[in-house]
């Protein structure tokens, strides 16, 4: 099966050779058991099967419900703050999925140095 996409060329191939090589394939693993732990989730293996199953964000959506499914004493702000998925497949509706998880991160406690940024 053909891929749809060209190959990197020039300042991104530059870049994606860097990102791949500052890959951690055992945080990967660590990262895909906990996710298919609290939600059933197979989200693949390998940075391009990763990405691709969480692009859309409706996993990082289920895996924060999960979490806070699971605590018993959720703070305050994350009480009171709605997790809500979108099944869309529209770019921006996929973005409002990321968005939503990483204020769903952000209410639960996480530092905003521990999430990533979107864009």
């Amino acid at each position: 099966k053909m891929a749809n996409r060209e190959k990197a060329m020039g300042m991104d191939r530059a870049l994606h050779s860097k990102t791949m090589a500052k890959y951690d394939s055992g945080a990967e693993l660590e990262v895909r058991e906990w996710i298919s732990q609290l939600t059933g989730e197979d989200i693949g293996q390998g940075a391009v099967h990763v990405e691709k199953n969480l692009r859309n964000g409706q996993v990082l959506c289920r895996l924060a419900k999960a979490v806070y499914a699971g605590t018993a004493n959720l703070p305050a702000a994350a009480a009171s703050f709605k997790i809500r998925e979108n099944s869309s497949p529209l770019p921006f509706k996929q973005m409002e999925n990321i968005e939503v998880f990483l204020k769903a991160c952000e209410k639960y406690g996480v530092p905003s140095n521990s999430l990533f940024p979107t864009a």
